[in-house]
């Protein structure tokens, strides 16, 4: 799991099974499976409506 900061920095973290990976808010982040097994993968938000970012760069061009 790679987080990214606005300032363009960046971390890399290995998360192994049974792992909890936690990234600040508004951080930019990249997952990548690199084992053998399937990934299941649960990401939770603090919010009560989920706006992709597909939705929220809609709202910016509009």
């Amino acid at each position: 799991m790679t987080g990214y900061a606005a300032d363009g920095t960046a971390r890399t973290f290995d998360v192994r099974e049974g792992s909890i990976g936690y990234m600040p808010f508004c951080f930019s982040h990249y997952i990548q499976n690199t084992g053998v097994t399937p990934l299941w993968y649960l990401e939770v938000f603090k919010a009560p409506i989920y706006n992709p970012l597909t939705q929220w760069m809609d709202g910016i061009n509009s």
